[in-house]
């Protein structure tokens, strides 16, 4: 089957089913209000008995391939997916083709692999914001100083604003929001660092670091999909 043919099996099926939601009043409460937030994250395929057999028992076979997939938690539905056969391929190589679904008023929250300055800067030429994960890669210049906004779920929390020097100018002053964690992460980081274009008046640094927390729900929505279709 080719990978558009999925990717359309998917968006088809989903707006069928937001519908359906949306007649029930079966929503979840909005993260942000007037705002439709997307969460995007990877998923890649494991090796299975569904592989070539030649390949079942050789640990450096090519793996079946991975996807980008977009999730709607308001809907708890998975709204879109970007297949790609090559399962070692980079996922930040698929970015483009996120990039040209993203719609004015979206909100897309992302980990730290998919902060790259033209995936930023794509987002806000298209009216959409972020909320994304910095990765230590991204060059920006500081504006001012941090400043301690109050404690949040997790840890404290403050922000500042930089300036990252993109060639079109869309991302002159981005808010910088630090998160000292109460419990270091699975990679031993005890502070992480998230970046967002959105006015203050629409999230404090306490909200955007607490809905950055929530998007772990992409993750539960795959372990449905594991239990229900018993790991296929």
């Amino acid at each position: 089957m080719e990978p558009n043919v999925s990717a359309e099996l998917v968006k088809e099926t989903a707006s069928e089913m937001e519908a359906i939601i949306r007649h029930l009043k079966g929503t979840l409460p909005d993260w942000l209000p007037g705002y439709r937030v997307k969460i995007l994250d990877g998923n890649a395929l494991a090796a299975s008995e569904h592989r070539l057999k030649p390949l079942r028992s050789c640990n450096s076979a090519p793996l079946p391939g991975q996807s980008l997939v977009v999730l709607d938690p308001a809907l708890m539905l998975a709204v879109d997916v970007f297949p790609c056969e090559d399962g070692h391929a980079q996922e930040r190589s698929l970015l483009p083709n996120v990039l040209a679904t993203v719609e004015e008023g979206d909100v897309w929250i992302a980990d730290r692999n998919f902060c790259t300055m033209n995936f930023l800067s794509g987002i806000v030429a298209q009216k959409g914001y972020f909320i994304i994960r910095e990765h230590q890669c991204l060059p920006w210049h500081q504006a001012n100083e941090f400043r301690y906004v109050g404690s949040g779920e997790g840890g404290k929390v403050f922000e500042q604003t930089i300036i990252i020097s993109d060639d079109d100018g869309f991302l002159s002053n981005i808010r910088r929001v630090k998160v000292v964690l109460e419990q270091a992460t699975r990679d031993g980081e005890q502070e992480i660092f998230i970046l967002t274009n959105l006015p203050i008046r629409v999230a404090t640094a306490a909200l955007i670091a607490q809905i950055y927390r929530k998007r772990w729900t992409l993750e539960t929505l795959f372990q449905v999909l594991t239990v229900i279709f018993n790991c296929q």
